[in-house]
């Protein structure tokens, strides 16, 4: 054993939770952190403070992934088909106006290691490693991009369902560009042993791309692209 010794600054005391007004500050795609419309499927993150309970979009509750009194992983429900829909949150009986927000076919946003929607973009390369500047992809080779908000699928997604041997595939179409050029996409739709709203798009890597460590990476959905910023590594 090895003595360590250090010091301990108290930090400062936790705001009373019976002096925090709950209110909702934002809601915003999970993957792409971008507030925008919102898409049946989509797995979102409510921003705000004193919320920590359930999301009702139209009365209809979303699944929860993570809850705390400023941020909730929530997903929309695919019973939720707009024009638009009104979100409520109620914690320990208090119902927080969310607000009315709208409703499009897609909202797609792809995830990013650094979860703040920028940056090196969640990608399993051919092998199933991590894609980044120390394990490029190879041209030609497919990777796996993860996002959320594709939309309706077919056969219909179920709200709050693990995704068993019956994969969803979004009933819009979708694309990829890498560097600018067009991806040959071999198969976008649900994950496996996952929660419905978790989208897995697999694209070959054009052969004629240039290399280099930070490739910008586009997924469009019916017409809708991601976020701009993410990107993958390619040798």
């Amino acid at each position: 054993s090895i003595p360590v010794s250090m010091t301990v600054t108290p930090g400062p005391l936790p705001v009373p939770q019976a002096n925090i007004v709950p209110i909702v500050s934002s809601i915003v795609n999970a993957a792409s952190q971008d507030v925008g419309s919102l898409s049946p499927g989509e797995i979102v993150t409510v921003l705000g403070q004193g919320i920590g309970g359930k999301v009702l979009f139209d009365g209809v509750p979303g699944p929860l992934l993570y809850v705390s009194p400023t941020v909730i992983n929530t997903i929309v429900p695919y019973e939720v088909q707009g024009p638009s829909t009104n979100v409520t949150v109620v914690n320990n009986g208090t119902t927080i106006q969310a607000g009315t927000y709208p409703v499009a076919g897609s909202a797609p946003g792809i995830f990013t290691l650094a979860t703040n929607g920028a940056g090196s973009a969640a990608v399993l390369n051919q092998d199933n490693t991590v894609n980044g500047p120390s394990n490029p992809a190879a041209r030609g080779s497919i990777i796996q991009i993860y996002g959320t908000g594709e939309g309706v699928t077919s056969p219909p997604g179920v709200t709050g369902e693990i995704t068993g041997t019956t994969l969803k595939r979004p009933n819009l179409p979708v694309t990829v560009t890498i560097g600018g050029l067009a991806a040959t996409v071999t198969y976008a739709g649900t994950v496996p042993t996952v929660v419905a709203g978790l989208l897995q798009v697999n694209t070959v890597v054009p052969a004629g791309l240039t290399p280099g460590a930070t490739i910008p990476v586009l997924v469009t959905i019916g017409g809708v692209a991601s976020q701009t910023g993410v990107t993958i590594s390619v040798r």
